[in-house]
């Protein structure tokens, strides 16, 4: 007999979870029979010199036979009788460990035995637990004979527990052998949603066969269509069957052309999907046998549309997602197409809905496959016979001008040259609509203002910039064509009466600028347009949000093109670029501040102007990790160079420029810079080159507001630490920037703030007005520095470390003298779990004061019954009402600082002064009854 090892109790006892594991992990390695073990732990929990939640980690640890049986055997701990349940589940996915408990209890009459002394929740929890292992493969036909055996045991006459519990024994149904569950389900017994899924997935082949005969008996009324959805997901072998014998099947359609369709929609929807290698030539075969069904009844013909999750759309989306194998899905996408009755695709929508339906990089090669294959086209757009000309007039539209530039991002040319041919054919462009996707694009503008008629010269000029091969043959001059039509607009614009057509004029000449993709057009169109700024209607509505800035201006002056690898010098042309795109960014500001002079000005007027800057950083940022793809192997020091020196200078330039005095009803003299609302993913697209501009771009605003701050407020000269004479650390980055940990300057500012000088922080704080009012809003976040010094950890590990040196230093040194012990804790507790959004690590958690047990009453006659209001103190007085209700001590530079109220609250413009605090409120120990589950340290049962 093995000798059982001691244990320590106190370590049991006093230890944190994490730390009684890796305990019980030693004591279990140490010994081959963890029996003794178990038995020494549970007279420990019944004597109380441990807590029963130590079986919640010692159950998982011995997978033990005779351990889980002891368990459920014994009735002195619940919470030991529920982990052995989940330990005695987890036994049947093996048969080895199935048969190991199946013997030790005594077989299966040994089992309905113990289950016979168990409550009704854990009956519940055991019969729940027993149906899930219906899902699992491993050891399947032994465990659903031991299952077999076990219910028909316990439904029968011979099962000694009397209780009326069979709706839970018939919860193990599903997880028997199929011979079971199909005489079952011949006494008409229902199952639950949850159930039918359960038994479609493991007793496929049963209602497989069962679903295949009721569906070819022509008798489909009564079919289950969401039972053949998950047959079809769990065995696409299976929806080959059903093809196989469909098409086989002489005469008619053995079935309703419409529920046909049902199932052919279900088939095809999951086609696109990975599959193994043993099944990727069945999503083929099951396309081929499907479009053959089509050819051979052409009465289902009329059900191939392009609505949603329609049998066309789930071919041309298994198409589209294939790579190597696309031209063996495009000779069957041929056929389907062939097969839309003639009129469908006469409907230029009906094209344009199945275009859209895909991504734009493969957009003109579907468009193009389906005027070659459609009954009603039926021509190569691509062929330059004589009679294509009359060929393309079945092409007449109208097209919106946006399916053009979705194909440009497939093959620009090729729309280029598809768009020229539309116009010869049709000289008035009457082929072509504006877009109506409302994404502020320059293919949303019309011919004219007021009218739903495309412009021509607006696409045609942007295909030419798009296209590499006019782009090369024409630099960067534009067509005498284009430049004429802009000449015509500002024409127009300048003689129209009505303010509505000289916005509408002005948007298009804006719009074609930025259509020729350059630069010295587009700035010159920007200065002409300052001529509105005195029409406050119209000016207004030029630079409103849903007109200005467009998708195609901030792609442009964002500098980056869409294909960066595809320039031959990417430095040179993009740096140049960049440089171009902050000078018309520059113009753009300077002339939202010359709208300061007229009488109608407004600064939400003009706010799409100053936030343009934004949006343009915003897509650099993330066109900039395309430039990793190039073939010019640029180093961080190069993209830096070339891209984010300039950007930081315009970004000072400008910021330094909307500071200038009498600027403050255009741009408030906020500290938050230009950027700080940036929509960006910095967590995980953030590059070591664009995490370097962050942090020079941080390092240089400081220096400008340190420049700025005297010449506004001349006592910042006597502003001491910690009060920052440049920005505050939380306005140094964008806010949804969460971590520093590529950002060496600004990691270094936050660590100066989450451990600073006790001796200065716990000083009071100023209270001269003048000094009051060169602080203003700087001041230092801590909790925002706490929380990003905490994600700035790399792992798990270090952020609880950097969770403990942060506490330690608050608790220990940041305190002050004013508050006690258990003050300190709560108020630091409160600060970094509410405040700063920080979890603390559980052994942090053990320091702080447990809550206040409810006192019973003192009454003079113990048997007369007396009302106890647990809120009353010893004394009969209320909590919120005694001399116990909290105490306010002063306020101190730091508590000036964790209140400061973090980015989304605080004032930032400059002449505002933050709300300064006399005192900080302690609140009292609270004793508010707690019923989240315990964390070991109170015995559960």
């Amino acid at each position: 007999m093995t000798t059982a090892l001691p244990l320590d109790h106190v370590a049991l006892r006093s230890g944190t979870p994490a730390e009684v594991a890796q305990y019980l992990r030693g004591v279990r390695a140490s010994t081959a029979d963890p029996a003794p073990i178990t038995t020494q732990l549970h007279d420990a929990v019944v004597q109380g010199s441990i807590p029963h939640a130590v079986f919640a980690l010692w159950t998982p640890l011995h997978r033990d036979a005779r351990s889980t049986v002891a368990g459920l055997q014994q009735s002195e701990s619940l919470l030991e009788r529920k982990t052995v349940i989940k330990a005695f589940v987890k036994a049947t996915r093996s048969a080895v460990t199935m048969d190991e408990i199946w013997n030790v209890a005594g077989g299966t009459p040994g089992i309905v035995a113990l289950m016979s002394n168990l409550s009704t929740d854990e009956i519940k929890l055991l019969c729940n637990g027993l149906a899930k292992t219906v899902s699992l493969c491993g050891s399947r036909p032994e465990r659903h004979a031991r299952l077999t055996e076990l219910v028909e045991l316990l439904l029968s006459q011979e099962n000694p527990d009397p209780r009326p519990l069979q709706m839970c024994y018939k919860r193990i149904l599903p997880a028997c052998t199929t011979t079971k569950v199909a005489e079952h389900e011949e006494s008409r017994l229902s199952w639950s949603q949850r159930q039918q899924a359960i038994l479609l997935r493991a007793h496929s082949a049963l209602y497989e066969t069962r679903f295949l005969d009721t569906l070819l008996s022509a008798e489909t009324d009564d079919v289950d269509f969401n039972a053949w959805k998950q047959l079809v997901n769990n065995s696409p072998g299976f929806a080959k069957d059903v093809l196989s014998k469909v098409l086989k099947a002489d005469g008619p359609l053995p079935m309703k052309a419409d529920d046909f369709v049902k199932l052919a929609e279900d088939i095809t929807k999951p086609l696109h999907r990975r599959r193994s290698s043993t099944e990727k030539t069945l999503a083929f075969e099951i396309l081929e046998d499907l479009i053959a069904i089509f050819e051979k009844h052409s009465d289902l013909t009329k059900y191939v549309n392009v609505e949603p999750n329609g049998v066309l759309l789930n071919v041309v989306k298994f198409w589209e997602h294939a790579r190597s194998t696309r031209p063996r899905i495009q000779r069957h996408l041929v056929k389907l197409i062939g097969l839309v009755h003639e009129s469908y695709f006469k409907s230029a929508k009906n094209v344009t809905d199945m275009v859209r339906y895909i991504h734009p990089a493969v957009s003109y090669r579907l468009f193009r496959l389906t005027v070659q294959s459609s009954a009603y086209h039926s021509f190569d757009i691509e062929e330059d016979a004589d009679g294509s000309k009359a060929s393309f007039k079945k092409l007449k539209g109208p097209w919106p001008a946006d399916l053009f530039t979705a194909f440009a991002d497939d093959d620009a040319d090729a729309s280029l040259r598809l768009f020229r041919k539309l116009i010869s054919t049709f000289p008035e462009s009457q082929f072509l609509i504006c877009s109506s996707l409302y994404r502020c694009s320059i293919v949303e503008s019309a011919r004219e203002p007021e009218t739903d008629k495309g412009d021509p010269y607006i696409l045609e000029a942007f295909l030419v910039h798009a296209s590499s091969r006019e782009a090369t043959s024409s630099g960067s001059n534009t067509s005498n064509l284009v430049k004429q039509r802009l000449q015509d607009c500002k024409d127009k614009a300048a003689r129209a009466r009505d303010w509505v057509f000289r916005k509408g004029w002005a948007t298009i000449a804006l719009n074609l600028s930025v259509a020729t993709g350059s630069f010295d057009v587009f700035a010159d169109t920007i200065v002409w347009a300052r001529r509105f700024n005195k029409d406050s209607n119209a000016v207004k509505q030029l630079y409103s949000y849903n007109n200005f800035p467009t998708i195609e201006a901030t792609d442009l002056l964002s500098g980056i093109p869409s294909f960066p690898f595809r320039l031959e010098n990417p430095k040179t042309g993009i740096k140049q670029s960049v440089e171009s795109g902050n000078r018309i960014l520059m113009q753009l500001l300077e002339t939202a501040v010359m709208a300061l002079r007229e009488p109608s000005f407004q600064q939400y007027d003009w706010s799409c102007i100053t936030s343009f800057p934004e949006k343009v950083i915003e897509r650099r940022l993330v066109r900039a990790n395309k430039l990793e793809r190039a073939p010019h192997s640029l180093s961080d020091d190069e993209v830096f160079d070339f891209l984010w020196k300039p950007t930081i200078e315009f970004l000072i330039e400008a910021e330094k420029y909307l500071l200038q005095p009498n600027m403050d009803r255009l741009y408030p003299r906020e500290i938050k810079g230009l950027i700080h609302s940036i929509d960006f993913d910095f967590a995980n697209n953030l590059r070591p080159h664009s995490a370097r501009f962050l942090d020079t771009l941080a390092q240089e605003r400081d220096k400008l507001w340190k420049e700025y701050r005297p010449r506004h407020f001349p006592a910042v000269h006597d502003v001491e630490t910690p009060w920052p004479r440049g920005l505050p650390v939380q306005y140094l980055c964008p806010r949804e920037v969460a971590s520093a940990r590529d950002l060496p300057y600004v990691c270094g500012r936050i660590e100066a703030v989450v451990f600073g000088t006790p001796g200065i922080l716990l000083r009071e704080p100023p209270t001269d007005t003048e000094l009051r009012d060169a602080i203003g809003p700087c001041i230092e976040d801590y909790c925002y520095a706490l929380k990003t010094y905490v994600n700035t950890a790399s792992d798990a590990s270090e952020r609880d470390t950097r969770v403990r040196k942060a506490w330690r230093h608050a608790v220990d040194n940041l305190s002050g003298d004013q508050m006690t012990k258990s003050e300190s804790l709560d108020y630091w507790s409160y600060t970094f779990s509410s405040r700063a959004n920080v979890k603390l690590p559980l052994d942090v958690e053990s320091e702080l004061p447990s809550r206040l047990q409810p006192v019973l009453p003192d009454v003079d006659d113990p048997d007369l019954p007396t009302e106890w209001n647990l809120y009353l103190q010893s004394d009969g007085i209320l909590w919120d009402k005694g001399p116990n209700n909290g105490r306010e001590i002063p306020a101190t530079i730091l508590t000036q600082m964790i209140n400061h109220g973090g980015p989304w609250f605080a004032p930032t413009i400059i002449d505002n002064q933050s709300p300064w605090d006399d005192g900080v409120w302690l609140e009292p120990p609270t004793h508010t009854w707690n019923f989240w589950p315990m964390k070991g340290d109170l015995p559960v049962s």
